[in-house]
């Protein structure tokens, strides 16, 4: 019987100390700031998009520009030629 009541003591301590994590993430979650956009104008855009209208699209933004082709516009330009 004793080992029963240590049982159903360790449970509840366990089921509290979750409830408690639980309750932390819930919290943590409230607290998160709001994004204003999930996603860039032109990304949503690419299926309708040649290449050429793409870049002419993040000229706009430069530094999606850098991330998209991983050179800035001056290189990209200078390999054209």
């Amino acid at each position: 019987m004793q080992y029963l009541h240590q049982f159903t003591s360790y449970y509840s301590i366990e089921r509290k100390h979750l409830l408690a994590v639980a309750a932390a993430l819930v919290a943590k979650r409230k607290n998160r700031k709001k994004r204003s956009k999930w996603s860039k104008d032109w990304l949503l855009k690419r299926q309708q998009f040649s290449h050429v209208n793409l870049l002419a699209e993040l000229k706009f933004e430069k530094d999606d520009w850098f991330n998209y082709l991983r050179m800035d516009e001056e290189t990209y330009l200078e390999l054209l030629h």
